[in-house]
């Protein structure tokens, strides 16, 4: 602290880190949206073709304009869906740690968000179906 004539002065550390071991790279597996728009053309990575590829991202910028930015569900009153479960949280996740790494390697999950239809949620049961063409796959998670 540094004291001043009428003036005080306090120097606060709120570094952020992740603390790793050296040479540790991150990874991160994730599902988002499929063909997801950055500047007017779809985003490379979250393309079909890529889905299931282990890819390397270099900086956020990379990945926002590979990947596109993360999206969040919304009320119809604009209120924001916490917990979602079509909230792109791996995506934000990605985000966030490359704010503080410089590299990490990436998979997004082939399940297309556009696609998902949240079919019931009960206290103990989450049931999912996805749907592409004219394939079905029903997810239970406990």
């Amino acid at each position: 602290m540094l004291v001043s004539p009428g003036s005080e002065i306090t120097v606060i550390d709120e570094s952020q880190y992740v603390s790793t071991a050296v040479g540790t790279v991150p990874f991160i597996l994730m599902a988002t949206a499929e063909n997801k728009l950055f500047n007017g053309s779809i985003a490379q990575y979250s393309t079909k073709v890529n889905a299931g590829k282990l890819l390397a991202v270099t900086s956020q910028r990379d990945l926002i304009t590979n990947f596109g930015y993360p999206e969040f569900k919304e009320s119809a009153a604009g209120t924001p869906l916490h917990g979602h479960q079509l909230n792109e949280y791996g995506l934000m996740t990605a985000y966030s740690a490359l704010g503080t790494v410089n590299r990490m390697f990436i998979i997004r999950a082939d399940i297309d968000f556009n696609g998902t239809l949240l079919l019931k949620s009960l206290p103990q049961w989450r049931h999912w179906l996805l749907h592409h063409q004219h394939q079905h796959l029903a997810i239970v998670a406990f």
